[in-house]
């Protein structure tokens, strides 16, 4: 589903038509599953939207599908996006038992107050900072990873020591991990947000990287040293694809509902032609002078179209601060 019950204006969802699957996309997709895979194959289902837990109905459905199709003999685990807001102690158990749940991602965009209002929810309900907080625990104890992924931009940065202070408690537990990055602008809410541009990357990232080894979430301080990406973006990996609410097949997250950007549909499987482009895309002339080609595989496909009209860069971040991250190894290092 592409709906959603908060209003994140910095969301690239947020300007998608609001598009939830119907019952034939349902069965469509349980029917896709059928023609790719068989028994015994191990599959990795990824619930995205949207906010995915207001369709939950349309998770279940689709998983009924599959185990009845399969026998229950398709091995498959999911990774869960979500805001958080609707989660329940029935739902945790539910995505644990049901959905093969072993990894969720929530999100923080600001210390309490500031969260709860860019969240903008439609519903009033309960503080839904505290209540990310609170999951967190609740996950963790039935043995669900956790990614904590916290939004910066200008001005709510200098709430990160009060976040960082509140995700203490899960700092030990190794299914736990926070991931502070920077919001980036999309299609809508270009001009609500003090957004931090390439130029202004040093200067975060001295504070995120800083933070967290200051508050013990950063301990091996090699991992600062830019790595080639264990895992390719769905656009670029030759063994992902993303079912959209209309029954519509994709590469990217950022172009959904953009037919000129399909690679097929459920009834009729993937165009080859169309997946390959994205899979062996030529990289950018740039990028083949660039030592940091190894580490990026080219950048963001979405972003280097976005490049020249919203200022944001296809490139891997470090690229821009690379001095920033020796010299917070080399200190670091030497204290150790």
């Amino acid at each position: 589903t592409q709906e959603c019950n908060a209003r994140c204006a910095y969301c690239f969802a947020e300007h998608n038509k609001k598009v939830t699957m119907n019952q034939q996309t349902v069965s469509n997709v349980v029917d896709y599953f059928k023609e790719n895979f068989k028994c015994g194959e191990r599959v990795l289902l990824r619930w995205f939207g949207g906010e995915p837990l207001v369709a939950q109905d349309i998770i279940d459905n689709i998983i009924d599908g599959i185990d009845e199709v399969f026998a229950g003999n398709l091995l498959y685990d999911s990774i869960l996006f979500t805001n958080g807001s609707l989660l329940t102690d029935d739902i945790i158990e539910k995505a644990k038992e049901k959905w093969h749940l072993k990894k969720i991602q929530l999100t923080l965009d600001g210390y309490a107050t500031e969260h709860n209002k860019r969240k903008a929810y439609l519903s009033s309900g309960p503080n839904f900072y505290k209540k990310v907080l609170d999951d967190i625990k609740k996950l963790l104890d039935v043995g669900i990873q956790v990614d904590c992924r916290v939004n910066f931009d200008k001005d709510n940065i200098v709430q990160i020591d009060n976040i960082l202070q509140d995700l203490l408690p899960y700092k030990a537990n190794e299914l736990f991990r926070v991931r502070m990055t920077i919001l980036r602008p999309s299609d809508c809410g270009y001009n609500k947000f003090n957004y931090i541009t390439s130029s202004d990357l040093e200067w975060a990232y001295n504070i995120i990287y800083n933070k967290l080894y200051q508050y013990g979430f950063l301990t091996n301080v090699k991992d600062l040293v830019p790595q080639r990406q264990k895992e390719s973006c769905i656009a670029k990996s030759v063994n992902k694809i993303i079912i959209g609410a209309d029954g519509k097949l994709y590469k990217c997250l950022q172009q959904i509902f953009d037919n000129s950007h399909s690679v097929g549909d459920l009834k009729s499987g993937i165009s080859q032609r169309a997946y390959d482009e994205y899979c062996k895309r030529m990289l950018n002339d740039e990028c083949r002078e660039c030592v940091y080609l190894p580490v990026c595989s080219g950048g963001c496909l979405a972003y280097w179209e976005l490049n020249e009209r919203e200022n944001i860069s296809p490139c891997k971040r470090e690229k821009f601060f690379i001095d920033l991250l020796l010299d917070l190894v080399h200190k670091w290092e030497n204290l150790n």
